[in-house]
């Protein structure tokens, strides 16, 4: 006795009105089942393969190219030329500046030569002590006091830094006695 398989609802295919393909999404020569069809669509997407393109603006300009529609392997590839106008090597004064113009980027270099002077200590004396302008200093500069610039020590009616003396001189009247 043989066997029998019976299919309730019958044989049936995918059910495509559900489906969202469209002929621009598959590629040329490729077919598919749309919804609301019970034809095969072609599809309308080319392969483009690999594009390529190259930008050429001079400096300060724009262009721009397009990417055509469709299915790309990967392989393509945008490229920029770029005119190079070279190294800048500029030297500053103190605080100054210098733009770099657009399509420099070999290197070069930027120098600012500023005086340096280290740390050092400045003792008084009959003579001014100056420092010099226009150096970067590295350390601190120290003006040294002394303690025995006091008002008593200074001879009355002379001031030394803004220490007014009030030291009498008796020295005069000893010698009368």
């Amino acid at each position: 006795m043989g066997t029998s398989l019976i299919i309730s609802g019958g044989i049936s295919g995918v059910d495509c009105d559900s489906a969202t393909a469209t002929a621009p999404y598959v590629l040329v020569n490729k077919t598919f089942g749309g919804a609301s069809s019970d034809e095969l669509i072609t599809g309308a997407m080319p392969n483009i393969g690999a594009q390529t393109g190259t930008i050429s603006a001079p400096t300060g300009s724009t262009q721009s190219i397009t990417i055509k529609r469709g299915k790309h392997n990967g392989s393509g590839y945008i490229k920029q030329s770029i005119t190079v106008k070279g190294s800048p090597s500029v030297t500053l004064a103190i605080n100054g500046s210098y733009t770099i113009p657009a399509g420099w980027y070999t290197g070069g270099s930027i120098t600012q030569s500023i005086t340096t002077q280290g740390a050092t200590t400045l003792t008084g004396g009959t003579a001014k002590k100056t420092v010099a302008s226009g150096r970067y200093m590295t350390g601190n500069v120290t003006i040294a006091g002394s303690a025995n610039l006091v008002s008593g020590y200074i001879k009355k009616g002379v001031s030394l830094w803004n220490v007014s003396g009030s030291l009498v001189d008796y020295s005069a009247q000893q010698e009368a006695w």
